[in-house]
């Protein structure tokens, strides 16, 4: 005799039950994170805060100058009117937009990306809010949600434990902790992508009602393109997703499928991505012209698919056996990050118990498509843009499969050792139990351990991924040096090529523009330049490591004035009513 349906951990009017304990969930999870948000050497995960304050530059520059002066586009350099220069040829070497490909070289700003997701936080900006924990708190309140969302699509799909057990397996989970905070694209990304799951699962439970089911089917369209203009990483994703939801629907009820689900249906909400993607090239062609747009597409998707130049253009090609090899390590590299490395073989055995487990009982767990859907849509990204997995952060979108899987074979084991007797008494009760006890058991124990271990370790190192504090403290004092607007010329020793990319949290704590040199006269020669070419004026910092080299600096430019030592570094101003008196070169 099986175990009743419904009767998951216990036979519960339960529901309530959950719930209240998911709720008890977030508001631990934002005891945790709210306050991670407040101090000022703290970054979220996404390059230990590199591109969370690459955003904040990017907010900073459309506050002040207006969104449609910067054509919506990422601006990665600290706000200095005089960035603008930047983007002239002689001075595109300190150009930090597009990098990736390289096909039309340096530029300013940065088109790979949507923009979209930046928008919430300009607007807060816009609407007066300032200091950084700001911005930090409302992608917080973004992840909260989507996790929110998360637990109300799962329930929807399978019981309430499970779909606890899904949310406490990604909510816990470092990947979850580590990028919840971030400014980047990641928490406009998830919430969007969950809301779009959770409106695709009510769609089809309103199938019936037509009107009801075209009206959610337009809602859907509007939220898949709003994704589409803010985020590519969750795309391919949401339209495997949607495909496959209609198609296991359709294997169970067919003649309702037949009635209200086609091909046009799928055309239609493709439509989607694809009028975002179109509206970003026409952003890109009103910065770059439509042939330069061209190649630097290009560019960056041969790098991002690891696709040579030569393999594009009739070269050395690449075997379908190496294709496929090489992108398949990527998609590991993806579920490796989301369960803390579990070797691929425990996933494996994991599966093979659940699915012959819920055979030989009637615990009430979702059907088996669903956890096939969500890894056929999680691996799509990872598997075609092959070098995307090399950002950890890729990995959540295997996270509604590893969750599922890992949620169902929970509430499984659990429900079936409290029903161990029902179980036994089945036809076949000792495989039933063998597979239980020498294979559920012990790979449910290690890949909640290997959480609770990533999670514990994690949450230890309070508040994360900070910067030394003095090293702040003295970024804050040099801003403190000018209230105009500033262009840093720094002499440095390190770095990759003659023009270092500087730290993009040093242009956030100076709140300056920051440009990197090896050679001395590689700075008289831009200072001079920018000097006369800019018709803003700027205050210049001048910064280097060594004295002597400074002095030496300020000797050939014939600048006067007083050298300030500060943290290892000397420093010297000047104003932004100073000429030069030589001339440009």
């Amino acid at each position: 005799m099986g175990i009743k349906e419904g009767r998951v951990l216990e036979n519960f009017a339960a529901r309530r039950r959950f719930h209240i304990v998911f709720v008890v969930l977030l508001v631990i999870l934002a005891a945790y994170l709210v306050p991670k948000t407040m101090p000022e050497e703290s970054w979220d995960g996404w390059g230990k805060g590199y591109f969370g304050a690459q955003t904040m530059l990017t907010i900073e520059h459309w506050s002040k100058d207006g969104i449609l002066n910067h054509k919506l586009l990422f601006l990665p350099i600290g706000y200095s009117k005089a960035v603008k220069y930047l983007d002239e040829p002689e001075m595109r070497h300190h150009a930090r937009g597009i990098v990736t490909g390289e096909l039309i070289g340096r530029r300013l700003y940065y088109t790979h990306f949507p923009p979209g997701y930046i928008l919430p936080y300009a607007f807060l900006m816009k609407a007066g809010f300032s200091e950084r924990h700001w911005f930090r708190l409302l992608s917080v309140c973004l992840s909260l949600t989507a996790l929110a969302l998360l637990y109300i699509s799962i329930n929807i799909i399978a019981s309430p434990a499970t779909a606890f057990v899904v949310s406490l397996y990604y909510g816990i989970s470092t990947m979850f902790l580590d990028y919840a905070d971030s400014i980047a694209n990641h928490a406009v990304d998830e919430v969007l992508r969950f809301a779009i799951l959770l409106a695709s699962l009510i769609a089809i439970r309103s199938m019936p009602d037509k009107l009801g089911f075209k009206r959610y089917t337009v809602l859907i369209w509007l939220l898949y393109f709003v994704l589409a203009v803010s985020s590519y990483d969750s795309t391919l994703f949401i339209f495997i997703w949607l495909v496959s939801l209609d198609i296991i629907f359709r294997s169970s009820y067919r003649e309702n499928f037949a009635r209200a689900i086609a091909w046009r249906r799928w055309l239609f909400l493709g439509t989607a991505p694809v009028a975002g993607f179109v509206l970003q090239a026409l952003q890109n062609m009103w910065y770059l012209g439509f042939e330069n747009m061209i190649l630097d597409f290009k560019g960056v998707f041969l790098v991002r698919s690891s696709i040579s130049a030569s393999e594009v253009t009739g070269g050395e090609g690449m075997s379908i056996l190496s294709f496929l090899t090489d992108h398949s390590f990527s998609v590991f590299r993806a579920l490796d990050s989301i369960t803390g490395g579990v070797p691929v073989m425990v996933i494996v055995l994991l599966t093979g118990a659940v699915i012959y487990l819920k055979r030989a009982t009637s615990t009430r767990l979702p059907s088996f498509a669903f956890v096939v859907a969500f890894l056929v849509a999680g691996i799509a990204f990872p598997f075609v843009f092959d070098n995307t997995t090399n950002f950890e952060y890729e990995g959540r979108q295997l996270a509604p499969f590893a969750g599922l899987l890992i949620g169902s074979a929970t509430v499984l084991l659990i429900s079936s050792l409290r029903n161990l007797r029902r179980v036994l008494r089945c036809g076949r009760g000792k495989i039933h139990s063998a597979v239980l006890i020498m294979v559920l058991l012990p790979a449910l124990f290690y890949i909640w351990s290997v959480q609770a271990y990533r999670t514990v370790e994690y949450v230890g190192d309070w508040p994360n991924n900070d910067e030394d504090v003095e090293w702040v403290e003295v970024m804050r004092t040099i801003a403190s040096m000018t209230t105009a607007d500033t262009v840093i010329f720094r002499l440095v020793q390190r770095g990759k090529g003659d023009y270092p990319q500087p730290n993009p949290m040093t242009e956030f704590y100076t709140n300056a523009t920051v440009l990197h040199f090896k050679r001395q006269a590689d700075i008289k020669r831009d200072w001079l330049w920018l000097k006369w070419r800019s018709e803003e004026p700027f205050d210049t910092l001048f910064v280097t490591e060594n004295l002597s080299a400074i002095k030496s600096l300020a000797g050939d430019l014939k600048l006067v004035g007083k050298i300030e030592a500060l943290g290892g570094l000397y420093i010297l101003k000047v104003p932004a009513n100073v000429r030069p008196s030589l001339k440009s070169p």
